[in-house]
This record gives C-alpha cells, structure tokens and sequence, in this order.
C-alpha cells in the first residue's frame, strides 16, 4: 500500500535527453531531495521536458523493494519553460524516474530511514521502537551516549527487537525491544539507532529522538 502524494506544479527548466526511444518528447530528472528522506518527510523530484512546453502531463513511476515493477505514485504538469516538480512521499528506500508522452527519464534513488523511538521510564530503563514498512523482528539496534568533549557518539550496548506487529488496517509494522537497564550519570545525552548492516537492504539507517538520563 503506498502513502498518500501531493502533487505540486513546477517552474524550473533543463535541458532533456532523449530516453524515450521513439518518442517525441524528451525528459529528464535533474534531482530528487532530500536524498535520504527522514520518516514522515516528503521528497522532491524535479526536471524538465526536452520540448519547453507548458501544460505537458508527467507521471512519477517508483519500484521498491527490487521486484521490477514500477508503479505510479504521484504527476505534475510542466510549468513555463518545460520544467516540472512533484513531491512523493516514501515509506521505503525507492527508485524513480519521471514518464512524459512515451518518453522517460533516468532513474534516481532515495533512500528513507526507519522511524526509531527511545523511551525511558523510570530513569535509567529504556525501550525502544521502529516503524517501518517492514519487519525489524530480532534485528539489533544500539543505545549511544554523547560524548561531548569528542563530538561523537559512542555505543553502550545493544538491545534486539524482539516483538513485531502491526495495527488492523496499517500499512507499516512495529519492531520493539524489551525494556532493559543501563547505569548512566545524570544529564547523559542518550539516543538509539538502527545500524545499516540491520536497516539494509530496504532502509537506511535510522535515529531515534535524544533523551536526557
């Protein structure tokens, strides 16, 4: 089941290259942003048709998951100099490209992180859960602390997502730990993280919020 898009009519142009075969349109995709999408962010692709003209129909084709087919999940019209921008969301890593009148472009990926949640409750007791379009069932995620006077994160340990789910009528699973313990001094900066050895091959690497021991 793919998200809900919006659609938004674009201004930018660029130049085209001829993909299409036969066709006589030309069309090309000169960026999608953000490259690795946060959960809950949009993307944006944008380009433009080879002709310039205005009012032409694209269609935003995606293929997830490395199963060959490409399905449409959002459209634009060009605006004033051919070009186009439409924004999709993606729920999982995705590749897409953009298809006007028989013609099609070049194809970009994009990557999505995970939605990953740190919980403590009571101080020093921790959990953790990741929401996905995926399972994550006994995939491991690490609790990190901030070290300040190096600017970096260090691992603590590692805790493994040992329960999976998903609500009736919901298009992504839940993945969660067990509560567990770790002894921190008061005022650490903690968070979680789903490495991308564990998020691959359908996600990337997934944070969760920051909280304060």
């Amino acid at each position: 089941m793919r998200p809900v898009f919006l659609l938004v009519a674009g201004v930018a142009a660029a130049s085209g290259l001829a993909l299409g075969g036969a066709a006589s349109e030309t069309i090309v995709v000169s960026s999608v942003r953000p490259a690795v999408v946060r959960w809950a962010e949009a993307a944006t692709i944008t380009g433009a048709v080879g002709s310039g003209q205005p009012n032409v129909d694209v269609y935003i084709d995606a293929q997830s998951g490395g199963d060959g087919r490409w399905d449409v999940i959002s459209g634009a019209h060009t605006g004033p100099g051919g070009g186009f921008s439409a924004e999709f969301g993606a729920g999982i890593n995705l590749l897409v490209r953009a298809r006007a009148e028989g013609a099609t472009s070049n194809v970009v990926g994009v990557q999505q992180r995970p939605s990953v949640t740190l919980q403590q409750r009571p101080r020093g007791t921790f959990w953790v859960n990741v929401n996905a379009g995926r399972s994550f069932w006994k995939k491991r995620v690490l609790l990190q602390r901030y070290v300040p006077s190096a600017r970096t994160w260090r691992n603590l340990r590692s805790a493994v997502l040992s329960g999976s789910g998903s609500r009736p009528g919901s298009a992504f699973v839940w993945s969660a730990t067990e509560k567990f313990r770790q002894q921190l001094a008061k005022g650490t900066l903690v968070r979680a993280t789903l490495p991308l050895a564990q998020a691959k091959p359908c996600y990337a690497a997934g944070y969760s919020n920051l909280v304060r021991t």
